[in-house]
């Protein structure tokens, strides 16, 4: 029965590098599929240029009002969103460079993972792929 439940692990393996980051197909209509310094980044443009203009509404100014110093407030929120993008992306492959570096030094840590008879959870547990649209099949 688990024969024939279990997942082919070339398709876990496609599956896996797809998801991770720089493996996925870009597109510039969708920000989900932008580099997470990028989406910071595009994320504080808009939010800063949103509120300029509500403030210029709330106190009834022109949309030109104060353009300049704007301009320059909106690149450099832009530009501080997109440094915590890179210095979150640093820290997360960093972060995972250390576990599996801690894992191949260690591989009787990692044994207790098993069962009463011996088979990896891995085997025992089928894998659970959420279906959401950016994880689309590109054949």
């Amino acid at each position: 029965m688990t024969e024939l439940t279990r997942v082919d692990p070339s398709e876990v393996t496609r599956r896996e590098n797809y998801i991770r980051e720089y493996q996925r197909p870009r597109s510039l209509r969708d920000p989900f599929t932008w580099n997470w310094p990028y989406r910071a980044a595009g994320a504080a443009v808009v939010i800063s240029a949103g509120a300029a203009h509500l403030h210029n509404l709330w106190l009834r100014k022109p949309w030109h009002y104060a353009l300049y110093g704007r301009i320059g407030l909106i690149a450099g929120a832009g530009l501080i969103a997109y440094s915590l993008g890179v210095l979150r992306e640093h820290h997360y492959r960093t972060r995972d460079a250390v576990t599996e570096h801690y894992k191949s030094l260690h591989p009787d840590d990692f044994s207790a993972l098993d069962d009463i008879y011996g088979r990896p959870f891995a085997q025992i547990i089928l894998p659970w792929y959420p279906r959401r649209p950016q994880y689309k099949k590109n054949d």
